[in-house]
């Protein structure tokens, strides 16, 4: 059975209250940014901490994945970023075994993107690292990038880490690399393991439903629901750009539970 959640830094409100929105609509849980700042994750503040748990318990969903974004500005595969980024990733590791948060996604964006083997090899060793810190723990590292089949199977081997995973974006391949995403997500099924989802036109910030779109949203979750996934499902839809987000938010997650209740 698959469990629904939203990625709070798409919402157009305080992180703080993206616990009560999704408790009310009916999603399990939130995704939360991890941000980097003078040297600190934001939550770091152990009474931070205390509260995003207690808010949680209040609304009755959970935090479903800790995003470490700030990696689109601190680059894993970039080698002189490297102390910064392991630095960043050291404290994220803390954070959640203090706070029992069981998954990450580490995004390969922008400072992160890989244009070479060079970047390549230089990612490799950030995601390692990440997985050894985690190993033991219970907590998973996530991979989402928008790369091809073969560099997302070369990954998971060179990674070689039973707490390394495929995090799937359902847009991105196609957006970003023009690549058949329904192929891709047959491909790579075995490895993914949690998934964003999310459509878009061709205009990045027109208003749609999560089904509207140009890059085969549906087609895609029928994938995963013939596969029988029963991971996490964050929609990461630009809601925060959408003048009528509330609407939106209860007819998408109508449709993805529609979809996987067939």
């Amino acid at each position: 059975m698959i469990k629904l959640g939203l990625c709070a830094w798409m919402l157009p409100m305080e992180e703080e209250e993206t616990f009560s929105f999704a408790g009310k609509l009916g999603f399990d849980g939130v995704a939360i940014e991890l941000k980097y700042n003078n040297g600190l994750l934001h939550l770091s503040d152990k009474d931070k901490q205390k509260k995003y748990l207690e808010l949680a318990k209040e609304n009755n969903v959970v935090i479903a994945t800790f995003a470490l974004n700030t990696l689109c500005d601190y680059g894993m595969s970039k080698k002189e970023d490297h102390e910064i980024v392991f630095d960043i990733i050291d404290q994220a590791i803390m954070i959640a075994e203090d706070m029992g948060v069981k998954t990450f996604q580490f995004p390969s964006f922008i400072a992160s993107d890989i244009t070479n083997e060079e970047d390549f090899n230089n990612t490799v060793i950030c995601l390692r690292y990440a997985c050894e810190k985690a190993k033991g723990k219970g907590i998973k590292i996530g991979w989402e990038n928008t790369m091809d089949k073969d560099n997302n199977k070369l990954m998971v081997e060179k990674v070689n880490s039973e707490n390394f995973f495929i995090y799937y974006d359902t847009q991105n391949p196609v957006s970003f690399s023009n690549l058949d995403n329904i192929r891709l997500a047959k491909d790579l099924l075995s490895s993914i393991k949690e998934i964003h989802a999310k459509d878009s036109l061709d205009d990045p910030e027109a208003e749609l439903y999560i089904w509207e779109g140009t890059t085969n949203f549906k087609e895609v979750m029928e994938v995963f629901r013939d596969s029988n996934y029963s991971g996490w499902i964050i929609i990461e839809s630009n809601y925060k750009a959408f003048k009528n987000y509330v609407d939106i938010i209860k007819k998408d997650r109508e449709f993805i539970l529609g979809l996987f209740e067939r």
